[in-house]
């Protein structure tokens, strides 16, 4: 029976029931769409835990090895690469493509009747045809002082990720440079911590069938008609772009691994039914690291570090959309773009989606005013269409999201050598006061393979 919960068929076949069930019962889909968002914030309660003690604990592992500045190369080169290919991608797509000026005036009408009647815009002025009225923007060092918490308890309550993934960094190098014993147990708390929150989620994933079932149904039941007609063409572009995204995806992780296709889908399929369900990005977290781990077996420590850390900062799906939808604007406002605006598209997108770092809903799409205010585009306007058509936009986002940090962290990660995983006993996680020195010198094959 856990096989069959747990079976990336089963978890396909739920969301057809969701879906089936929210087109033509939509009373019972409002009926248990509270069981779906107790499932939800289930999964939400480990996601803070995890993702502290997975950065911690992960960092001052690497420091303790010497690894880290290698690491830190293969990062940064790899980040940059990704993120700006997301930015080309979904701006070039609409140059080709030109879904802003396949838009006929009676699509005009019904997206100009959206945003008059938008609860958003009663208190202003806008239509499909109004003029920008420029907005102050933030400086980009206030942004980086936002992320520095003031009060770590202050942001765990209110689950500020990027402030968090900060202290974590801090901490976790602050350990790592920790030469006595006590730097080496406090490490070995954090990965405690991380396996127990981690067991939790794995206890979760058995009812995880149910739990899709009830989030899909609400979610089809609430999306409108008529918003998907009038903006058809630019969600059936991100799809579009989204499916060729995930093949290349697909291809990164088959190569780094050397695993078969079949192995590679089957791997990281849960990764990305699940993002697709709950639309969060962080609910994928455990079963991330369980794919490329244990079923393609990439290097553990790495793997608990990036993984969360690429979660929380590469917001590709979000870099591809905003950039698309900048040009889906220039086109419907008829305005003239160059190679200028296209290079401020490009870069806008990127700034965006780091921008959007743990962020979620409304607070995402509102980044999108980085890429916009340099074009001098409506903020106002488009933000009532995307939320009107974010219930479809959301779960491919959020799954780009989650596939494209398991390609990051493939190129990142050194596999295991051999058939074997190295095994982490628990004299490794809990040394004794006897043996403590010897622990410290020991390498596991993905420290040997990284220090090579």
């Amino acid at each position: 029976m856990k096989k069959i919960l747990k079976n990336p068929l089963t978890i396909a076949a739920s969301v057809a029931i969701g879906i089936y069930i929210g087109i033509n019962f939509k009373e019972v889909a409002k009926t248990i769409a509270p069981f779906g968002n107790m499932y939800l914030y289930l999964l939400q309660m480990s996601v803070i835990p995890i993702l502290i003690s997975a950065i911690v604990s992960s960092i001052a592992k690497l420091i303790k090895s010497k690894g880290i500045n290698k690491l830190l190369v293969k990062m940064l080169f790899y980040f940059v690469l990704s993120v700006t290919f997301c930015g080309m991608l979904g701006t070039f797509a609409g140059v080709w493509n030109k879904p802003g000026e396949l838009i006929n005036n009676q699509t005009r009408e019904v997206l100009s009747q959206i945003v008059e009647s938008s609860e958003e815009t009663t208190d202003l002025e806008v239509s499909i045809s109004q003029p920008y009225k420029e907005v102050p923007r933030k400086r980009i060092l206030d942004f980086v002082a936002s992320i520095i918490p003031s009060n770590i308890f202050e942001s765990l309550a209110s689950g500020r990720a990027m402030e968090l993934v900060f202290f974590s960094i801090i901490l976790g190098i602050a350990i790592g440079f920790t030469e006595d014993k006590s730097g080496e147990t406090l490490s070995n708390i954090f990965v405690t911590l991380f396996l127990a929150f981690q067991k939790i989620i794995n206890w979760a994933m058995y009812v995880l069938p149910f739990g899709l079932i009830c989030l899909i149904a609400d979610q089809v039941a609430d999306t409108g008609l008529n918003v998907i007609f009038a903006m058809f063409n630019l969600i059936i572009l991100f799809y579009g772009i989204g499916l060729l995204m995930m093949i290349i995806n697909c291809i990164v992780i088959y190569v780094r691994s050397r695993k078969s296709i079949k192995q590679v889908l089957y791997a990281v399929l849960t990764p990305i039914i699940i993002a697709f369900s709950t639309r969060s990005s962080f609910a994928t977290i455990p079963s991330c690291v369980e794919a490329l781990e244990k079923k393609l077996f990439f290097e553990r420590s790495v793997t608990n570090l990036l993984i969360p850390l690429g979660i929380t900062l590469g917001r590709y799906g979000n870099i591809i959309y905003f950039s698309l939808v900048s040009i889906f604007l220039l086109q419907l406002y008829g305005i003239d773009y160059g190679s200028v605006d296209i290079i401020k598209t490009i870069i806008g997108s990127i700034l965006a989606g780091i921008a959007t770092a743990g962020a979620t809903g409304l607070a995402t799409l509102a980044a999108i005013q980085i890429v916009l205010t340099p074009l001098g585009l409506p903020f106002e306007v488009i933000i009532v269409i995307l939320l009107a058509i974010d219930t479809i936009i959301d779960p491919l986002r959020t799954a780009l999201i989650v596939q494209t940090n398991l390609a990051y962290t493939a190129l990142v990660a050194q596999r295991f050598k051999g058939k074997r995983r190295p095994i982490i006993t628990k004299d490794l996680i809990h040394p004794s006061a006897t043996d403590a020195n010897a622990v410290e010198n020991i390498e596991t094959p993905a420290v040997a393979e990284h220090k090579n």
